[in-house]
């Protein structure tokens, strides 16, 4: 999903595809019973922060059919409620709210990200992604690129107490904290558990790319921490 051999690159690719609104089409579906919404090449905007996902009896996807990408505009993309299953596969999100979890916050839900990029930007008030008691969230073949938080929780990912965060073949590239004895990439109090191959680029913080107060567990697979 990463064109080009730097991140200036893929942007400049990005501004280069065709622009789109997305208008009400993706809110709607975030509260109705239609269990996909597939996003086709191209940007696409939006205008103010999606409704919180509240639907527990309906699993809803979102997947990028080639090139997906959802510039946020400055607002807040997905907020789940407990017990709501979600999923995205395939997207590009960047430029969102400079508020807390601009990407996501996850209360309680079952999240999956996969094959996705995630950028929220820079003056984050905290992490880009929060996952929350309760709350179980998977990654898989992700890039988190250039999440800078003026917090203290990680700039890319907070995994609070009794959250559960499942990394496989995650990448963690230029994520920053303003919290110096913590770490820019992840933030840790809930359970951790990394398989396949992961990445933690260089971040800020004493800590680098990892920093956690509760549970690490490694049960396959490298992990590599670049200081």
């Amino acid at each position: 999903l990463i064109y080009g051999s730097s991140l200036d690159q893929y942007r400049d690719f990005i501004y280069q595809t065709v622009e789109y609104t997305l208008n009400n089409d993706l809110a709607e579906f975030l509260t109705s019973s239609t269990s996909t919404f597939d996003i086709g090449d191209g940007v696409y905007y939006i205008t103010e922060n999606f409704p919180q996902i509240t639907d527990k009896d309906t699993a809803h996807t979102i997947k990028g059919k080639s090139n997906g990408t959802i510039n946020a505009g400055g607002n807040t993309v997905f907020n789940v409620s407990e017990d709501v299953t979600f999923n995205i596969s395939d997207l590009n999100i960047y430029n969102t709210a400079k508020s807390e979890y601009a990407v996501l916050k996850n209360q309680g839900g079952t999240v999956t990200f996969k094959n996705s990029v995630i950028s929220a930007g820079t003056d984050l008030s905290n992490a880009a992604i929060y996952n929350g008691s309760g709350g179980t969230l998977t990654l898989n073949s992700v890039y988190l690129v250039d999440n800078a938080s003026l917090g203290t929780t990680g700039g890319a990912i907070f995994n609070d107490g009794g959250g559960i965060l499942n990394l496989n073949g995650v990448t963690f590239i230029k994520n920053t904290t303003a919290g110096t004895n913590y770490s820019g990439a992840l933030y840790n109090i809930g359970t951790a558990n990394l398989s396949g191959t992961n990445y933690f680029g260089k971040s800020n913080g004493t800590a680098n790319g990892i920093y956690s107060a509760g549970t690490i567990n490694i049960t396959e697979g490298n992990t590599y921490v670049y200081a």
